[in-house]
């Protein structure tokens, strides 16, 4: 995290009167502190953990004090027990937390024992001062040494880091000035509290490794090095111990000697400068050794700069809804833990991290954090999936996993797409079985671990909730069209072909195919006011990569309760456009030439002009057309012309079907046709006509199936009126023309 955003975070918290992070709330105490003013502190709780689950609550003498830097941002979760759902008895603790806005947060009483180390806890005070620790340089770029695309800030920025070489180390973040001021005043409260010598070794002995013995011995202020050497860097000589003895009163001696009883109160006063050669101390009367260390003063350590107040500029500001549509466009992909590699499957994290890389975050081939570097950079706050905090907007994300003492929660993103929705992979009993896809937030099993804000995106977005609030439960896919993306572009494809639509395969050209009535598809009725219809956008990315991204346009507001005032689309392939929209939108998908319409101005829905509930109603309106009732004839004529919106569907596949089964060339024996017949279909001839001669008796229909997904079925004599959209009809009407006289059905934009 950029020291700026994490420098206005602690601001926020050193404003609060309340609330911090992690569910953690505070209320205010004092500790006393000897020859000055209180020390004001802030005592933490954590909801749903209680102090007992993170620490042991048995009171035991305390004899030293162990400072920490937490190597995290603001982990106050993880410092009072992690996980809700790690119920192990070792779950790391501490007893203080020194934020970056100078307060003190107690999260355990001092009494109690604390998990701050692996092996000296029963008699030690754990406190941990809240700083990234070692930093690794690249491109002129500081990032944590856990994560490269952690990064804390600049090369240039000034007194934000120390450069030191020191077991391997080479780069330091440095303290606040109020950390040094607060931990000072800490140490001074805490040993006349618990009779703890206000000692600190001299260096080099300062950073050297504790023996069974010593730690038996030591009686003083030490550091977490001391205790574990091999896998701990804190503290070393990267921050001001100057400032630490002068603030916090202590004397630079041996904290070995074993001595039992002293006190701060029986501790000597610290040694005071004469002159630049001449020190003066003061001998006590009891027996003991008197150590002095010698130095060359080296360079100024510096103290990170003060919160200017500025709040960040969020790094990608109005790209909240470009990223979440570059998200959609994976749904469908397979699931495969630690993988960025779309074609091979995506874990959350992932998906999360390339749809950000594709709004200019997260840059390089080589950065792709995991859940628990996400949550780094985006801190995790609330922990009711059912109720978001108030700054989660469609694009945030909600966290799911479970963790321990080694293991963060945050291990499965989500992307929040608002109305109790997310999108992302859901793991299969961790297997690679899932695949990316919208999900209830009620349906997702596993432990929910939080929410974060993205606050790089901004606030700007115009999406507000997932359209189409199916009941929780219900399948949300909008047509029974494989998950897969590259099979999905594959039948679209088909489908595009089989109704003689255009299609480019052309790398960055975007096909646009329309379905109605996806709910008769799958397992949910069309509903009334309910998104029915789907406008898929498929596409070959720069890599290759066939995308299929489902857009949600109501093309044909059929179920609408108000369709008065409404368009509706004649069935049919059009071209659109990316151009200037309407109410000053600078890009926008607009037709490409005219578009065949027609205005449904008395709201009868969205049959087209000619179809029965349109027709004129009176008197004069002819007879329906009576039945011979006489003998017929073994042999019948069935023939016909099939005409869509633009004419005549000329070598255009239908299926012939004989009282309602479809029959082949070899069925209509004796009887012979004109038409061709392959795979299975008959077509039109040049015309737009069939004819079938002598064919046996029976109720002869043709079956086509028009754009936009409607079946159409042409019938040897009139159909009763109120037949089915999908029953019988009679024959088709003559085609809407281009340029009516009255009641234009052809407009340039939609």
């Amino acid at each position: 995290m950029n020291f700026r955003k994490l420098d206005e975070r602690w601001a926020k918290f050193g404003a609060s009167s309340k609330d911090l992070a992690d569910e953690v709330s505070f209320a205010a105490e004092s500790l006393a502190v000897p020859g000055e003013g209180p020390l004001a502190v802030r005592f933490c709780t954590r909801k749903g953990v209680p102090q007992e689950k993170f620490v042991k609550a048995v009171e035991s003498p305390k004899t030293a004090i162990v400072l920490h830097h937490t190597a995290l941002y603001a982990p106050f979760g993880a410092l009072m027990g992690g996980s809700p759902e790690d119920n192990r008895p070792d779950k790391r603790g501490a007893h203080f937390l020194i934020g970056r806005d100078g307060n003190a947060y107690r999260l355990a009483n001092t009494e109690y024992i604390a998990n701050h180390t692996s092996s000296w806890n029963d008699n030690s005070i754990g406190i941990e001062i809240d700083n990234i620790g070692e930093l690794i340089e690249k491109d002129g770029k500081l990032h944590s040494e856990y994560d490269p695309s952690d990064v804390y800030c600049q090369k240039s920025d000034a007194g934000v880091f120390l450069e030191k070489e020191w077991r391997g180390g080479k780069l330091w973040a440095t303290w606040t000035e109020s950390q040094y001021v607060c931990l000072g005043k800490l140490l001074k409260a805490l040993c006349a509290k618990h009779g703890i010598p206000p000692t600190l070794l001299p260096e080099p002995q300062r950073y050297a490794s504790f023996s069974a013995t010593d730690r038996q011995k030591f009686k003083g202020v030490c550091v977490h090095l001391n205790i574990d050497p091999v896998n701990r860097d804190d503290i070393g000589p990267f921050v001001d111990w100057d400032k630490i003895v002068r603030y916090g009163g202590l004397t630079v001696g041996d904290c070995l000697a074993g001595a039992a009883g002293a006190s701060a109160s029986s501790a000597l006063p610290a040694p005071t400068t004469v002159d630049s050669h001449t020190i003066k101390v003061k001998i006590g009367k009891r027996a003991g050794r008197v150590g002095l260390s010698i130095r060359q003063p080296g360079d100024p350590i510096p103290t990170s700069p003060a919160f200017d107040g500025k709040a960040s500029e969020p790094a990608a500001e109005g790209k909240r809804d470009e990223y979440l549509r570059s998200a959609m466009g994976f749904s469908g992909a397979a699931y495969k833990l630690g993988s960025h590699e779309p074609k091979e499957g995506l874990d959350g994290a992932a998906l999360v991290v390339l749809c950000l890389k594709r709004v200019g975050l997260f840059q390089g081939d080589d950065v792709w954090p995991n859940g628990p570097a996400l949550a780094a950079h985006y801190p995790v706050s609330g922990s009711d999936r059912a109720a978001p905090p108030g700054e989660i907007l469609p694009g945030d994300l909600a966290w799911f996993g479970s963790g321990d003492h080694d293991t963060d929660a945050t291990q499965n993103p989500l992307i929040f797409l608002g109305g109790g929705r997310a999108l992302g992979p859901m793991p299969d009993a961790g297997t690679h079985t899932g695949t990316v896809q919208v999900l209830h937030l009620a349906d997702v099993p596993g432990h929910f671990a939080g929410w974060s804000h993205i606050d790089d995106l901004g606030k700007q977005t115009s999406h507000t909730a997932h359209p189409g609030q199916a009941p929780q439960g219900t399948k949300l896919t909008g047509a029974l069209l494989p998950a897969d993306p590259a099979e999905r572009y594959g039948q679209l494809k088909q489908l595009a072909a089989d109704r003689g639509g255009k299609w480019s395969d052309e790398k960055g050209k975007v096909n646009l195919l329309g379905v109605q009535e996806l709910h008769d598809l799958c397992q949910i009725s069309p509903r009334s006011d309910d998104w029915n219809d789907t406008l898929f956008a498929c596409w070959l990315d720069q890599d290759g990569h066939k995308s299929c991204l489902e857009l949600r346009a109501s093309l044909n507001p059929g179920t609408d309760s108000e369709c008065a005032g409404s368009w509706q689309l004649v069935d049919g392939a059009y071209t659109f456009k990316i151009a200037a929209g309407d109410g000053g939108i600078a890009k926008a998908l607009v037709p490409d030439g005219k578009v065949k319409a027609w205005f449904d101005a008395e709201g009868q829905s969205a049959l087209r002009p000619g179809d029965s509930p349109h027709d004129p109603k009176g008197e004069d309106k002819p007879p329906p057309e009576e039945e011979d009732s006489g003998p017929k004839p073994p042999q019948e004529t069935f023939e016909g012309e099939i005409k869509g919106p633009g004419g005549p569907l000329k070598k255009w596949p239908f299926k012939l079907k004989r009282d309602g089964t479809a029959v082949a060339k070899d069925a209509i024996s004796p009887g012979k046709s004109s038409n061709d017949f392959k795979d299975g279909l008959w077509f039109t001839d040049g015309e737009g006509k069939f004819h079938f001669e002598d064919v046996p008796q029976g109720d002869w229909t043709v079956e086509v199936m028009l754009a936009g997904g409607k079946l159409k079925a042409f019938v040897e004599k009139p159909a009763p009126k109120g037949a089915t959209e999908r029953g019988h009809r009679a024959p088709p009407q003559e085609p809407i023309p281009d340029e009516p006289a009255e009641n234009p059905t052809t407009f340039e934009e939609s």
